[in-house]
């Protein structure tokens, strides 16, 4: 159990606790009420982190964010498990586009949660430390584009953004994966496979969701997501990544639209890999070092 999974096992055991939110608060008032979480917050730092910032910054740049995010109506305990969580990830908190805080309505419990969600930068920020890319990202392809791919024996993937400030509408997204040990992999989503995702979203048709306000980076989001689950064919991307990946879709994805897996109508071009034997022999033989 993780410790912002523990954190929201013990809250919850104290009703008041879990209706407390930071409505009508002050900055500095909040910072006071987070102090009790302090050394939980040091805790869950993750190392890349701790090199960055320090741990009396936490405090701080969580309640600006609670305050600039306008999350003061959410309980404290939600806020609490989003910020650790963030931190858990390595994420300061205070960066959007890394993750974001949205406000839900839990109809059980009569108050407004914050869900914790991976944004695309976020995902691309976990990925590059694995240190087993040389490069992965995600670009949307407009209308006035051009573009094409081919699959088949001679893969290629060809994109050249229209130089004009209007490029017309959203057509397709893709993402691409170059490792550092050899390789590469790409896949191409339609737009309708993406509307597909967004359906299924709990924030999918709110005005606050980055499906509103942010669509082509949850397109991108969306992309590079589905290329993971090719690239942890490979030992030597983290099992840890897949199993945040696979906790951000769950809290995103409404269980009840999901039904059977979507099913997409994107090309995916699986990995090239010379000497997969050889390659598979020398990542297995750097985790076990």
């Amino acid at each position: 159990m993780t410790l912002a999974n523990q954190v929201i096992e013990k809250t919850s055991k104290n009703n008041a606790i879990v209706k407390q939110s930071f409505a009508g608060l002050k900055s500095t008032e909040i910072e006071k009420r987070l102090e009790v979480f302090k050394m939980k917050f040091t805790n869950s730092m993750h190392s890349y982190l701790k090199q960055q910032i320090q741990p009396e910054q936490i405090i701080q740049m969580s309640a600006n964010f609670i305050m600039n995010a306008k999350l003061q109506e959410c309980t404290q305990e939600s806020i609490v498990y989003a910020i650790i969580k963030a931190l858990e990830y390595g994420f300061p908190p205070a960066q959007q586009g890394l993750f974001y805080m949205l406000p839900f309505k839990n109809d059980k419990k009569g108050v407004t949660e914050v869900q914790f969600i991976l944004g695309y930068q976020g995902m691309l920020y976990m990925l590059y430390r694995t240190g087993a890319f040389i490069d992965i990202y995600s670009e949307v392809v407009y209308s006035a584009d051009e573009f094409q791919y081919e699959l088949g024996l001679n893969k290629t993937l060809v994109h050249k953004p229209a130089l004009v400030q209007d490029r017309g509408e959203i057509l397709y997204c893709y993402a691409v994966a170059k490792f550092k040990d050899g390789g590469h992999s790409f896949i191409v989503l339609s737009k309708n496979d993406i509307d597909k995702v967004r359906r299924i979203s709990k924030s999918g048709n709110s005005l606050q969701s980055p499906w509103s306000t942010a669509y082509a980076e949850m397109a991108k989001k969306t992309a590079i997501r589905r290329l993971y689950k090719y690239a942890n064919r490979y030992p030597a991307v983290s099992s840890n990544i897949l199993s945040a990946f696979n906790e951000d879709e769950s809290a995103e994805y409404d269980s009840n639209k999901i039904g059977n897996n979507i099913e997409f109508s994107a090309y995916e071009d699986i990995m090239q890999v010379e000497d997969s034997d050889e390659l598979v022999a020398k990542q297995e033989a750097t985790i076990t070092q």
